[in-house]
């Protein structure tokens, strides 16, 4: 953490690319939430819905409240991707804890702090760093859901499943071969204790998943559905 706040401080690097148009997408969401020109919620949350960008908005959202939390900068935008990068680590210690003892976890969180793409990318805008989170905390909330069996943790992920589309059109292809697995040994598991009920509610934590990612991605995609 006080290395990446050094190194924002310190660092003057060229912004382009894919990281000049997430900075500019942020950009476009700090001055509809802050501007002086704007008054009232009405106005406000039209300069929301006509903000146009080709990528979700849930990054650029999230740069744009590190503006209005540390003031507007380039470093205050760039940040969250500090934070992105701690719960990474966070997410790997508790996946790693389901299976290892307290010692071999943190070696887990350690080795995976260190790796070059993960602490260096923590540094610029990108939307990797953010899919990272939701994709390391889904599949604990798989893990947790006991094959799609508890409801606290379906619940948990079809949340995150949501908020990773909601980042990255194809967020859940990350994910998605370990979530599919734990369904599928779920539901065989389910059908061999032929047990109605325990049938019912597998059925409905399965929708529910499917529910709570509409809910949470359809109202931005289904608003910009021209733009794809």
């Amino acid at each position: 953490l006080l290395g990446n706040l050094l190194w924002l401080h310190y660092d003057n690097h060229v912004i382009r690319i894919d990281e000049e148009m997430h900075a500019s997408g942020a950009q476009n969401f700090y001055y509809a939430l802050a501007s002086p020109s704007l008054h009232g919620l009405q106005e406000r949350w039209q300069a929301i819905l006509d903000i146009d960008s080709p990528y979700p908005p849930l990054l650029h959202i999230l740069g744009a409240c590190g503006a209005l939390v540390a003031g507007y900068s380039q470093d205050a935008i760039a940040f969250p991707n500090t934070l992105w990068f701690l719960l990474v680590v966070l997410g790997t210690y508790a996946i790693a804890r389901r299976m290892f003892s307290r010692t071999g976890a943190l070696l887990a969180a350690a080795v995976c702090s260190f790796i070059p793409v993960l602490f260096g990318g923590s540094r610029y805008i990108a939307l990797e760093n953010l899919v990272s989170v939701f994709s390391v905390w889904g599949l604990y909330a798989v893990l947790a859901s006991d094959y799609f069996r508890r409801r606290r943790a379906v619940i948990a992920f079809g949340l995150l499943n949501g908020l990773a589309i909601l980042t990255k059109p194809n967020a859940f292809v990350y994910y998605l071969l370990p979530a599919a697995l734990a369904f599928a040994l779920g539901l065989v598991a389910v059908l061999r204790a032929r047990d109605r009920r325990a049938l019912t509610a597998f059925a409905f934590n399965g929708l529910l998943v499917l529910m709570l990612t509409l809910i949470v991605a359809a109202p931005w995609y289904i608003y910009h559905r021209d733009d794809f």
